[in-house]
Order: structure tokens, then sequence, then C-alpha cells
């Protein structure tokens, strides 16, 4: 998929994708959808493990070292303390009766291996962002 649009650091506009990766109830394939449109599909026999579901979801990120050591920028390169660091919106599940449910707090569990050079900052639940958290930093020398 192509985004013609994009945020830039301090700019006037904020572009928002709407990511959804779904266990289809008729095929038991897994569906990627971004807003309203169908973007394609893995085929349930390469996770033969999920063919009743997830039982734990998992938000992350990689960057790796180019060849002289240095990692590139999360995200939009800033830390999450800023306003403006990038960010996942109204995080949301589906059930195993395919309803729509909320992140439950007391389950998640953060982890940042190279605090360094990136951060998390979960916000949990809030009216007006729904269940949220900030990520992303500027790279470096990390170490790892």
């Amino acid at each position: 998929m192509y985004f013609g649009r994009y945020s830039i650091n301090g700019g006037q506009e904020s572009i928002y994708v709407q990511p959804q990766i779904f266990q289809d109830g008729f095929t038991g394939n897994w569906i990627l959808k971004v807003h309203d449109e169908l973007i394609g599909y893995w085929p349930k026999e390469l996770f033969t493990h999920l063919n009743d579901g997830a039982s734990l979801l998992r938000f992350g990120g990689n960057t790796f070292p180019s060849s002289d050591g240095i990692s590139p920028p999360m995200g939009n390169g800033c830390f999450p303390d800023l306003p403006e660091s990038s960010n996942f919106l109204f995080v949301k599940a589906k059930d195993s009766n395919y309803q729509t449910v909320e992140i439950e707090d007391e389950k998640t569990r953060r982890y940042v291996d190279a605090y360094q050079c990136y951060r998390l900052y979960y916000g949990g639940y809030a009216e007006s962002t729904g269940v949220h958290f900030n990520y992303g930093g500027p790279g470096g020398n990390c170490g790892i």
C-alpha cells in the first residue's frame, strides 16, 4: 500500500493509519486491512498454532544496525515523552466470538532493550484516545 501523504515533525498535519489484523471466521486465514481496504492475507497453514485464534497479542518493532553499528530511528525519531511522537491509538482486540474488546491494563507488559536509543510509553485507556501507547527514538550507537 502506498501512502501519498505523511506527517512531518513540527508540521500542521498528522496522518493516521487504521490497520486491522484478524482471523477470518470462515476460512481461518489471517487478514490485513488498512482503513477499509483489504490488503491481503496470510494462509492459516502458515500459522497452525493459531488455528483456534491467538492467546497473546504483541505490538513491537525492530531496527537493525548498519555495518558501522549505527541503528536507525524508530517511529518518527522522537522519544515518546514528546506529544508529536509516533503512537498507536484506540488499540483493541477481538475475542473468540469476534467481538471487539478493550486491551486490559493489568495484562500488559512493556519491554525496551535499548533504552538509550528507543523508548515506550504506555498510556492505558483514555476517553479521547482509547488504549494507547507512544514509541520511538533517534537510534544511534545502541550497543546491541
